[in-house]
């Protein structure tokens, strides 16, 4: 099995340890970033922040890795790729892995290398699968089971996660904060039909983004904190919602919950998904399932995933779950739990509780900071 990298934790609690990061410029530990792609020049950007501090500001957990690049070649075991595979990212190797999760134990189908810190994917109906490349501000496409690039999409900022409009086609790249020097205000990037000229929608009250979410009808989710989270204070938790046809985001008051530490909205079919890294305002990760009407997000539906596979009792840390109860009928949800080493669980969708399944350690993402399933073609 190719050389994985280790975890190290940056517990940077609350306003203390989110203004150390927004003074930290002159200070970034640069020698971990020694990726075999051209990714990097983008530490300068980010106001002279190590890319892993940048990660460590997206989990409950405050977590970051410990980057040790795998140098070896992407490979791909494309004559077995027919059937549904899981795409999950490692930041702390720089690959994004292959897996067929429908057979026991899963099973690893191929990696694909050379990215500087994959984050959040996102897959369209065709099976073409998206992943957002945070190093190298880029969202990079690949054919179902491919390992070669067939387009590339830049952007400016902190690229974390992606949607694919199923009703036009346009992919939709959330930036976690910008490239702006004087704000960390981050955004949404809509790419027009696979066009390589975006569209950027931002809300003044939000400063961070997290991987957002087309429904059926293309009306696009997204969740942030806001602007007192990015500078020190605390901040509050929003929805923002951009209709279909739209032409700017606008904010949801949800319904029903509390959302303390955001990580994605997810589409699972019918309702829309939404994440909390600290479920009831605890060390779990909780998920809504939401309907949206107006102005107004109101929850249907909750569900808690644990996990006792750490030192914390049930905790778990998932930024993105993939959930596909609905849309492909499998009633599960995946998703790496940053709370353990090397952990990739599956939980059945909105029952929650402890996984069903992990994948083997020896083959699971150590860093796991996004997922998304490929259908076949």
């Amino acid at each position: 099995m190719n050389q994985r990298g280790f975890l190290t934790y940056a517990f940077l609690l609350s306003a203390a340890g989110a203004a150390a990061l927004a003074g930290c410029a002159g200070s970034s530990s640069t020698d971990a970033m020694n990726p075999s792609s051209s990714g990097t020049a983008s530490l300068a950007r980010f106001h002279g922040m190590d890319l892993t501090r940048i990660v460590a500001m997206t989990n409950r957990m405050h977590a970051s890795p410990k980057i040790r690049y795998n140098k070896r070649r992407s490979w791909s075991r494309q004559q077995r790729a027919g059937g549904f595979l899981t795409y999950a990212s490692d930041g702390a190797s720089g690959t994004v892995d292959i897996y067929n999760t429908q057979v026991k134990n899963g099973k690893l189908y191929g990696q694909i290398t050379g990215f500087a810190l994959p984050f959040g994917a996102c897959a369209d109906a065709s099976g073409n699968v998206y992943v957002a490349d945070l190093g190298n501000q880029d969202v990079v496409e690949f054919a179902h089971g491919g390992i070669t690039p067939i387009n590339t999409f830049y952007a400016s900022g902190a690229l974390i996660g992606c949607s694919v409009d199923p009703t036009t086609g346009n992919v939709a790249v959330s930036a976690f904060f910008g490239a702006n020097q004087s704000s960390y205000s981050g955004g949404v990037y809509v790419f027009p039909g696979g066009s390589s000229t975006p569209a950027f929608y931002s809300d003044p009250n939000v400063a961070l983004y997290y991987p957002p979410a087309y429904d059926s009808q293309g009306n696009l989710f997204v969740q942030g904190l806001g602007n007192g989270y990015a500078w020190g204070s605390g901040g509050a938790s929003y929805l923002d919602e951009l209709p279909s046809g739209g032409s700017s985001l606008e904010e949801l008051s949800l319904s029903g919950a509390t959302i303390y530490f955001p990580g994605s909205a997810q589409w699972d079919g019918k309702y829309v998904m939404l994440t909390d890294q600290a479920y009831q305002d605890g060390s779990t990760t909780g998920l809504y399932r939401v309907t949206v009407s107006g102005s107004t997000a109101t929850v249907v539906g909750a569900s808690d995933l644990t996990d006792t596979c750490g030192y914390y009792g049930s905790s778990t840390d998932v930024i993105q779950p993939w959930p596909n109860g609905t849309t492909f009928k499998m009633n599960q949800v995946l998703g790496g739990n940053l709370a353990c080493y090397s952990r990739f669980d599956t939980w059945k969708y909105m029952e929650g509780g402890n996984p069903k399944r992990s994948l083997p350690r020896n083959i699971a993402p150590v860093f796991g900071t996004g997922q998304t399933l490929s259908p076949p073609k």
